[in-house]
Formats: C-alpha cells, sequence, structure tokens
C-alpha cells in the first residue's frame, strides 16, 4: 500500500493493482494496453513516479518475474512500454523486494538510488526513464537477496535491512554483511529451538519503532499456522537483538507518521479484528496491567562446575507492592536443578530522580539460589509496567578438577 498523490495505490500481486481515494476503489485502467500493467508483486514511489517491480510470473514481451517497470511523472494511470528494463532476465530468479533510501518517500528522493532485491542477488537501479534515458543497472557484490520482501525496511544512519536465506542482513550501498549470527539457531533452529516456517517466511513483515530506536520483524515459526508469530527486534543504537513472542500472533504491522503526532507503532493481529500499540510506554492493556517475561541466556560455561550464590536485578519506573517471579534452571541437562522464588518491591525503596511520583520507585531486587551447576537458563515474571535497569550474577567457578588426596 502506497501513498501518492492523495490516493492509495494497492497491489496483491499478479492483480490489476487498485487505487482509492478513500470513497471509492477502482482497479488501474485497462485500455489501452500500453498504458496499463497486468500487476506488481512491488510496488514503490520513487522520483515521482510509481515503480512495479515482478509484474507477472511467466515472462512476456514487457512483463515477468524479472520486469522493472515505471509510471509517467506523477500519473500512475500511464505505462509506457518504453519505461520498462529486465533485470537479469530467465536467470531463474524473482524479483522478491524492492527498496529506496528513505523511510517515507514521496515525491524526490535525497538519494537517486533503487535497489532490486532478488532471491540469491541484489542490484542497484540508478536514474530514472524519460527523454529517451533509462536507469543504470548494477549488480551488488553479494550472494545474498531477499526472501521476505515486506522485510525490507531503511534505518537511517545505518543501512537497508532485510531478511535473507543467511539470516537477516544489511546493506549500507557499498557493502551487504549479515548482522544475525548470533541469533541463528531462532531463523534456522537448534536444538530444542524451532526454525522459522520457511514455507511461510515470504509472509514476514518489518517496521521501526521510533522511540527507542529498533527494527522490528515478525516471521512465521509454527509450521499450522501463517500467523507471525516469533519476533525479531534489532536495537539500532546497541546493535543486539531481542527475541519476542506476544499473546497473539501478527498478521502485519506498521510505523505511523502523521503531522503533529508522535510516531508510533501499531500491530494488526491474525484471524482478530483487532491492532495494537508497541513500544509506546502504554502501561495497561484495555485497562489491565500487562502480564510480561525475560529469560536471560545461559552464564556459565559447559562443564565448568559453577557455585551460584544469588541474581541480583535492579528495576525502575515501578510501582511499591509489585511481584516479580524467578526462576532458575541449573545443568547439568540431564539432571536440571529448579529455583523458584517471588520477591516484593519494598515499600521503603527510594522514587528515581525526576519521577515526582509516590508510587513510582526504583528497588533492587535479589533471589538466592544456593546451588552449583551451570546455568541453563533463568527468567523472570510478573505484570504491571517495570524497567530493568541492569542484572547481576554473584558466582565462584569451580575447578575442572577435584584435588588429589594424598
Amino acid at each position: 500500500m502506497l501513498n501518492f498523490l492523495d490516493q492509495c495505490l494497492i497491489t496483491d500481486g499478479y492483480n490489476v493493482p487498485y487505487v482509492t481515494d478513500g470513497t471509492t476503489l477502482s482497479i488501474f485502467p485497462t485500455a489501452p494496453a500500453a498504458d496499463m500493467i497486468p500487476g506488481a508483486q512491488w510496488m514503490v514511489v520513487h522520483q515521482n513516479s510509481v515503480w512495479a517491480w515482478n509484474t507477472a510470473q511467466t515472462t512476456s514481451i514487457y512483463d515477468g518475474p524479472s520486469s522493472l517497470r515505471q509510471s509517467d511523472v506523477e500519473n500512475f494511470h500511464s505505462w509506457p512500454v518504453g519505461n520498462q528494463l529486465f533485470v537479469a532476465k530467465d536467470d531463474g530468479q524473482r524479483g522478491t523486494g524492492i527498496g529506496v533510501f528513505t523511510i517515507a518517500e514521496a515525491g524526490i528522493s535525497p538519494d537517486n538510488v533503487l535497489v532490486l532485491f532478488k532471491d540469491f542477488s541484489t542490484y542497484i537501479a540508478t536514474g530514472a526513464f524519460g527523454a529517451g534515458a533509462a536507469p543504470t543497472i548494477v549488480q551488488v557484490k553479494t550472494d545474498m537477496g531477499c526472501i521476505a520482501g515486506r522485510s525490507v525496511q531503511f534505518i537511517p544512519n545505518y543501512g537497508m535491512v532485510r531478511l535473507t536465506h543467511r539470516g537477516f542482513a544489511l546493506f549500507n550501498g557499498l557493502n551487504d554483511q549479515v548482522i544475525s549470527d548470533n541469533i541463528r539457531p531462532y531463523i534456522f533452529g537448534r536444538g530444542d529451538i524451532t526454525p522459522l516456517n520457511y514455507a511461510m517466511v515470504s509472509r514476514s513483515v518489518a517496521t521501526q519503532s521510533q522511540n527507542p530506536p529498533l527494527y522490528i520483524c515478525a516471521c512465521p515459526s509454527t509450521p499450522q499456522s501463517p500467523g507471525l508469530d516469533r519476533i525479531f527486534v534489532f536495537d539500532v543504537t546497541r546493535k543486539a537483538w531481542t527475541i519476542c513472542s506476544f499473546p497473539y500472533r501478527w498478521a502485519t504491522c506498521s510505523l505511523l507518521l502523521e503531522p503533529g503526532v508522535f510516531p508510533y507503532t501499531q500491530v494488526g493481529l491474525y484471524g482478530r479484528a483487532a491492532i495494537q500499540r508497541i513500544f509506546s510506554g502504554d502501561e495497561r492493556d484495555d485497562g489491565v496491567k500487562v502480564s510480561w517475561q525475560v529469560r536471560f541466556p545461559p552464564v556459565a560455561q559447559p562443564l565448568q562446575r559453577t557455585y551460584v550464590r544469588r541474581f541480583l536485578a535492579e528495576f525502575f519506573h515501578i510501582y511499591q507492592g509489585q511481584d516479580v517471579t524467578a526462576e532458575f534452571v541449573l545443568g547439568p541437562a540431564r539432571m536440571p536443578q529448579r529455583v523458584r522464588q517471588t520477591k516484593r518491591v519494598t515499600t521503603t525503596a527510594n522514587a528515581y530522580p525526576g519521577s515526582g511520583l509516590t508510587d513510582a520507585v526504583e528497588d533492587e531486587l535479589f533471589w538466592d539460589v544456593g546451588r552449583t551447576g551451570e546455568v541453563l537458563w533463568s527468567e523472570l515474571t510478573g505484570s504491571g509496567c517495570m524497567t530493568l535497569r541492569s542484572a547481576e550474577w554473584q558466582l565462584s567457578q569451580k575447578p575442572l578438577t577435584r584435588p588429589m588426596r594424598m
């Protein structure tokens, strides 16, 4: 869906695209033949025109999986056949995504570059059609393309991120590199972590959060459902990933930009007539405190015996009387030990600087573990808004072998 010339353009694949002004819905003109496109897997507004990429399932004179077409300037009803070219025609790949180096382009882009993705290759189109000219196509030196066109997002001062067959990758206009190696199991699976549903992975959709600056990509991982249930969140500032799951599967998500309003991100739920706002500081959902759970990774080395004394966590922006339950699972994995304790925010905690609220406090909670083993994983669970400032383990590692008795 694109906003262009005060109207909304909609494409759903290999059907003639639609246009609506908010009152009526119609398709692009069907005659004369020179002024129509049979469809478009991907459309984008670029250089004051609408561009269509992958316009037909099979190759014909002007259309096909590798066809790139441009409308006339400020006229999406006119698609001259001269404004068309094939990008690596009949190479066995399809156009799987398209991107521009701006978040919400309307009119002329600050960077005259269009990025075209195929299954396993990437191309840059520089320039535009018109006056006998045509864009210059250059293939990027990479073996990665895009496997989910709606995962393409341009992040200012960083680059263009998308999901590829090797994981999430960043293209900055010159170099292309994978940025998700440390979360590979959540993409390809390993051990007890199931991989993404590759048959449905093309339905993945991404958006951004303005504050904090995040790249958010929702992907399907359940074989029985195309709903998006594994959410990858990339902190642009810290260059760190977090894997999230929500009570309901997603269908889509979008960053909404409106004049006079702070940008906010909304999610459309799969199979439910509902939307949700995320990462906007909301403390309640329909008047109910939001339940939450966070899992921390292992801390001890395998085969290294460790005495775990306690776990400390410092919270702020919390409320007196909140309960936080911690569960620690210590190995070895064949004989796990579980420690579960609940702590409550004390009434003597101090208000954090600048709060001005008597019930908004900060506090340090600690859980005594007192066990020996490797920490397989640990979880904190609670309800209501709170912010984790820091977490710390107090432990001491045991020697790999015991001393010999003489």
